[in-house]
């Protein structure tokens, strides 16, 4: 019965660690730290982002921030899907020469996507902070 336990404890904290994880873009550190957003065309080939639709106005930095640390990004226990981000895209730009690119993939450049939204959040910033021109 001893040996059922520790089996059984041991089965089930595996279990628990083996959750996807909810990850949050942290606004109090991003506002201190983003100097530009540009809205991109993304190909799933590359992270080519040379196609720049758009420049975020500086007064819409701190808004978009701010909605973008409210959308829940949920980081896999396994990768789950390799593909790059494509369609439109947020590369945001820090002040230490690094960026990000935001898609209903969290990515940073040079890796593999390792978090995703929903695509009805995603779509809620494309269409509050891209203007279609």
């Amino acid at each position: 019965m001893k040996k059922f336990k520790c089996f059984l404890l041991i089965f089930v904290l595996l279990l628990t660690s083996c959750s996807d994880r909810s990850v949050y873009f942290n606004y109090n550190e991003m506002i201190v730290k983003v100097i530009k957003i540009e809205i991109v065309e993304m190909k799933s080939t590359s992270l080519d982002k040379s196609n720049v639709l758009q420049i975020l106005d500086d007064e819409l930095i701190d808004d978009f921030l701010y909605d973008l640390s409210k959308i829940e990004f949920i980081r896999p226990l396994a990768i789950s899907n390799i593909q790059r981000p494509s369609g439109i895209s947020f590369c945001i730009y820090y002040t230490n020469n690094d960026y990000d690119i935001v898609n209903y993939f969290a990515t940073s450049i040079g890796t593999l996507p390792d978090a995703s939204c929903s695509i009805e959040d995603y779509n809620y910033l494309v269409n509050k902070y891209y203007t279609h021109q």
